[in-house]
């Protein structure tokens, strides 16, 4: 199977794990991004993160320039979690805290 994804999502994902990597942060990829892996004709919108909130703090500081929101508490039918989002070259990267993730089940 070929995964076929733009160049600015390639960039953006070896970016974000680049410094990932470097702080040993385990994490872990969900959404379309996930679903796109596993061969879903699903568009690859966002690139979304799960990981310990403890280390927003490295995150924030790494990627000062690229944050759109956050990280804050983000809240409604479908999500309760603490949240920082960024746009790194056009494409958005969401990162959860997987310790206060809550998501529905509808």
């Amino acid at each position: 199977m070929e995964i076929k994804l733009e160049e600015k999502t390639i960039n953006a994902l070896k970016w974000i794990v680049g410094i990932l990597n470097k702080h040993n942060i385990p994490y872990r990829i969900g959404g379309g991004f996930a679903a796109h892996v596993y061969g879903s004709s699903r568009p690859v919108n966002d690139l979304d993160f799960s990981l310990p909130g403890e280390y927003f703090p490295i995150i924030v500081s790494e990627a000062k320039d690229y944050i759109t929101s956050g990280p804050k508490h983000y809240l409604n039918a479908k999500w309760d979690c603490d949240t920082l989002c960024l746009n790194y070259n056009n494409q958005d990267i969401d990162i959860t805290d997987i310790d206060t993730l809550k998501m529905s089940n509808k």
